[in-house]
């Protein structure tokens, strides 16, 4: 990996910290969920990065993909434990970061812990070489170790230039896999805590959306939402996105368009059982051939090897 893009890695890294940090003081009773949204991304923006996917803060049971459609009411309450995800991309280089505020339990959350616990425990085996396998269990180990469940229908992925999903899978369990992690490459470590069987379902409306492919003239779109989705290269976008683009009025009418041509792909949000709760936390690793470099944690020492 050249010095140029490890440099575009640790500076996506950097901006993503930041803006899961801005994200995470705003969480408390009474803020609407995408006035918190609306300002980590603004944050992205500012400091020259783009998002990723859209920012997406997920409650108690959702453990994933849920995001505020435009002028959601929603709000926080008292006993929310509400997951922030956030990716940020400099010029296709991605960050993915996730942090946990448990408004009823919290700073001392043991949900939360079980998560965090688990993250630091995969970061501890993350080498050039490694199978996944080894991570997964340590992430499994992690949080049954506090009385939860890993949530294991959702992994941690790789990250490419303008890809937010790749290979390899990091599952959050024992898995005996023959894939391995790989020096020059760049990971996404993901675990899921939960206070259920740890399985997750879709539920709802999908609020994150993107494409099966790049727009062609067949599709015959409309011009300037053949324009919004080039501009995106390849990336996820939410209704928000389409409305600061097109309008909201043409919402709506954009994403039936879009399904009809067999072009969308749609996220719903993903679920326990309602009553159970869900913590997730998430860092960025660059895999180097002497180090390790947590991107999204810019104050940690690279890890030597």
């Amino acid at each position: 990996m050249h010095p140029e893009e490890i440099e575009k890695y640790l500076e996506a890294g950097r901006i993503a910290a930041a803006a899961r940090d801005l994200g995470a003081s705003m969480i408390r009773p009474g803020v609407r969920m995408e006035e918190v949204q609306l300002a980590v991304e603004d944050l992205i923006r500012s400091r020259g990065a783009k998002p990723a996917f859209p920012v997406q803060i997920s409650l108690d049971h959702v453990a994933a993909h849920d995001c505020c459609p435009p002028g959601d009411p929603r709000v926080f309450l008292p006993d929310n434990v509400a997951k922030l995800d956030v990716g940020t991309h400099l010029e296709g280089y991605v960050a993915d970061t996730a942090v946990t505020v448990d408004l009823r339990e919290g700073p001392e959350s043991p949900l939360v812990a079980a998560a965090a616990d688990a993250l630091e425990a995969a970061i501890a085996r993350a080498r050039p070489g490694t199978p996944v396998g080894v991570l997964g269990e340590a992430v499994e180990k992690a949080i049954t170790a506090r009385g939860f469940h890993p949530v294991v229908n959702l992994t941690g992925h790789g990250l490419d230039r303008f890809q937010i999903h790749c290979s390899p899978q990091i599952p959050n369990y024992k898995e005996n896999s023959r894939l391995i992690l790989r020096s020059g490459t760049a990971v996404a470590i993901e675990p899921f805590a939960s206070t259920g069987k740890g399985w997750v379902d879709d539920l709802g409306e999908p609020q994150v959306f993107q494409l099966k492919r790049r727009p062609k003239s067949k599709d015959r779109l409309p011009l300037a939402l053949e324009r919004f989705l080039l501009s995106l290269h390849g990336f996820p976008f939410a209704r928000r996105d389409l409305a600061g683009a097109l309008g909201p009025e043409a919402v709506e009418d954009s994403l039936a368009l879009l399904a009809e041509r067999k072009i969308l792909i749609q996220y719903p949000p993903l679920a326990e059982k309602p009553g159970t709760r869900v913590s997730q936390m998430e860092h960025t690793l660059l895999l180097l051939e002497d180090r390790v470099v947590v991107t999204t944690d810019p104050e940690r020492p690279p890890i030597s090897l």
